[in-house]
């Protein structure tokens, strides 16, 4: 059985297991996870005694978008981080060819495309891409990201499994 979402701009067949409520623009669920993955960002440096800021004002990219968020001290080699997170879902059509044959393909596919997004600003800072899937695997940078905080997250409060939360 097929149903047609008609307060869709796109006006698509959505079929029975109803993916297209991941991606589209007008899901409350897609905002939501795109927040909740940088409100994650920000405390998880805050645990950690890294002050950052989202959505950084003054802070714009080549297209006037502003990125997710950004250290407000320096994080490495004198620069401040930069972040971007973004959900893509493993289901997707244009992705199950990918994600089909290998994990966090979307993940990885969504890291490179913030990478370019992002690349006038790789000398002046250091950029990570928070690329997750839908349904659970992460890209490189984002499996990086998490590994750098948990260590300093060790380091700042002296407990050895403070990383692990």
């Amino acid at each position: 059985m097929n149903w047609v979402r008609k307060d869709c701009h796109m006006h698509i067949i959505l079929g029975q297991l109803g993916h297209h409520g991941l991606s589209c623009n007008r899901s409350a669920g897609r905002l939501y996870r795109h927040g909740a993955i940088n409100d994650i960002f920000r405390r998880a440096l805050a645990s950690a005694s890294i002050p950052a800021q989202l959505e950084p004002p003054g802070f714009f990219r080549d297209d006037g978008k502003r990125p997710d968020g950004m250290t407000i001290v320096p994080w490495s080699m004198g620069r401040a981080l930069v972040c971007d997170a973004t959900c893509v879902v493993t289901l997707a059509a244009s992705h199950l060819p990918s994600t089909s044959q290998k994990a966090a393909a979307a993940a990885e596919s969504a890291q490179m495309l913030k990478r370019r997004k992002y690349s006038v600003i790789c000398n002046d800072y250091v950029f990570a891409a928070l690329a997750f899937e839908t349904l659970g695997p992460w890209c490189s940078d984002t499996k990086n990201f998490i590994n750098i905080v948990s260590q300093k997250l060790v380091l700042t409060s002296g407990d050895p499994r403070a990383g692990v939360y």
